[in-house]
């Protein structure tokens, strides 16, 4: 039942997320999703991820020193952990922890594309107040916001 749980809301949380960020992304062609739900959820969310760090990308010059260094060690140990839960689920398939942990570590992933890209966003608007409390969000020292 857990599973199920999370895989709806990680499939609400990836549709806001390609919603927010569809506007700023070319148009990709559309890929036939498997029947398995956490299979679709996986591949929404690395649908939204890849839209993320495309949109991210494009705002790199807007980046202040250090940041994508950062990003970028963060990001290797999501997906270090991503593939490991992967390699678990695929060695037991009834595991049910092992891919909840899977959704749970892409669903980190892009929180923390989408926390980088609107920090990108805040520093080019100026707006610092919004930007110091996405790096704290980065930073894992307050909740991320949205918007």
């Amino acid at each position: 039942m857990h599973l199920d749980r999370l895989l709806w809301t990680g499939l609400g949380v990836v549709a806001l997320f390609l919603f927010i960020v569809r506007p700023w992304a070319e148009t990709a062609p559309e890929a036939e999703l498997p029947a398995d739900p956490a299979a679709e959820a996986e591949a929404l969310y690395e649908q939204a991820i890849g839209e993320l760090e495309t949109a991210i990308e494009s705002e790199a010059d807007n980046a202040p020193a250090g940041l994508g260094d950062a990003i970028a060690s963060e990001q290797k140990a999501l997906d270090d952990a991503i593939a490991e839960s992967r390699r678990r689920a695929a060695a037991d398939p009834s595991d049910e922890t092992a891919r909840e942990s899977v959704l749970d570590g892409l669903r980190r992933k892009l929180d923390l594309f989408h926390n980088t890209l609107m920090l990108l966003r805040d520093m080019e608007r100026g707006d610092s107040v919004d930007a110091q409390d996405r790096i704290e969000a980065l930073s894992g020292r307050s909740p991320p916001e949205t918007g």
